[in-house]
């Protein structure tokens, strides 16, 4: 599926009483080849053009109006897109975890740790920069109706989230928040609530989404 589909496709699953599948992409062929993915033999049912309420272009212009889509946020807007949109294309699931690259003071300054987890080579760090530790992490994944869900978790000292209320308490994990999508969402849609709540939970700053430096002024 593509961030930048145009029609919502539905097609009717054979055998017993399945709901329809659902998926965004831009031509019916697109579509039907996303379909053969359903698990079972589909049959064209109908496509409705995605509303301006319904579909990227409101998110979009949410992430524009606040200033997402300039710098210095725009890499990090654009790498989630990219991430979410393979996931959606290919299934599976993928975390989404701030690592910043900050100076030590700024990293002592922020309250924050320096990331001791192995995975961030010095090779791959700027001289005088180290990688922060994340105060949450989320995964979004794709369920097999073509919906979404994201986990969200945060680390021991974190304040809750109390002021996002249609986050639910996750039924496999209790010390994470669970979020369900309904069928075909956009992935701009999935892209602007992960960003607003790692803003919320994270303390998120420029870079951290998609690696790169970031000045300690910003």
């Amino acid at each position: 599926m593509r961030a930048d589909a145009t029609h919502r496709f539905e097609f009717q699953v054979d055998g017993g009483r399945r709901p329809p599948f659902v998926c965004l992409a831009r031509t019916r062929s697109e579509a039907e080849q996303i379909a053969r993915h359903a698990g079972a033999p589909v049959r064209f049912r109908r496509r409705l053009a995605i509303g301006s309420d319904d579909g990227d272009d409101t998110a979009r212009l949410e992430l524009r109006k606040h200033g997402f889509l300039r710098a210095p946020w725009r890499d990090d807007v654009l790498e989630l897109v990219s991430v979410l949109d393979h996931v959606r294309f290919s299934g599976g699931a993928m975390s989404v975890v701030p690592v910043a690259f900050l100076p030590a003071a700024e990293i002592l300054a922020r309250g924050l740790r320096a990331c001791e987890c192995g995975k961030h080579g010095s090779e791959r760090i700027p001289t005088g920069l180290r990688a922060v530790e994340p105060g949450a992490a989320m995964t979004a994944r794709m369920v097999e109706d073509g919906g979404w869900e994201l986990h969200l978790w945060q680390g021991a000292g974190r304040p809750r989230v109390r002021h996002l209320p249609d986050w639910g308490r996750c039924s496999t994990d209790p010390g994470a928040l669970a979020l369900g999508f309904r069928p075909a969402t956009p992935v701009w849609v999935v892209a602007h609530r992960v960003l607003v709540t790692l803003l919320a939970v994270a303390d998120l700053r420029p870079g951290e989404l998609s690696a790169v430096r970031v000045d300690a002024r910003a």
